[in-house]
């Protein structure tokens, strides 16, 4: 499949960084330098191919001295300028508050399913123990950025289950009547 955009946009890419390579300023040396066959080059320039392969990436890049994902992002059209601190930090915090939902929601089925065994006369102990590892494991999840109360530096932003002793009846085992 041919990707003639792509190739423009990558073409012009390596020749701006050919231009300002220290050790490499011609096509010729390139293709030297990146022991690449000049076809290679033609096509990806001309777009004939649909991407470039991983190891031409990797020989290119090595010998232009640029990061792979640099001529990767030319390549697909993307921005090669690194997103600002801001962005980064609130696609983390979404990224980080979207894991904490699934783990609290992973913690519910985990409780809900324990709970289900327990009322069906699953043994009680291996249970329980089961839940304190889900604490535990659970206590030890950072907050996410700006989450848990200011006195808690730190605090999950996951919701904690009551200390222990102080379990809901529930889940504790039921003595037989």
């Amino acid at each position: 499949m041919a990707n003639p955009e792509a190739g423009k946009r990558f073409e012009e890419y390596v020749r701006v960084a050919l231009a300002r390579s220290s050790h490499v300023h011609t096509v010729a040396e390139l293709l030297r330098a990146a022991k690449l066959h000049q076809n290679t080059l033609y096509d990806l320039f001309n777009g004939t191919t649909n991407e470039p392969g991983p190891r031409t990436v990797a020989s290119l890049a090595s010998a232009l001295e640029r990061p792979r994902a640099e001529l990767w992002a030319a390549w697909e059209g993307r921005e090669l300028e690194p997103d600002s601190v801001e962005e980064a930090l609130r696609r983390h915090t979404m990224a980080v508050d979207r894991q904490n939902a699934l783990l609290g929601e992973v913690v519910d089925f985990i409780r809900s399913s324990a709970l289900a065994i327990l009322t069906a006369g699953g043994d009680a102990e291996q249970i329980r123990s089961a839940l304190v590892a889900i604490d535990a494991a659970q206590e030890d999840q950072p907050a996410a950025p700006g989450e848990g109360p200011p006195s808690e530096p730190g605090a999950s932003a996951l919701p904690r289950r009551p200390v222990e002793g102080t379990r809901p009846q529930s889940l504790r085992p039921q003595p037989d009547r």
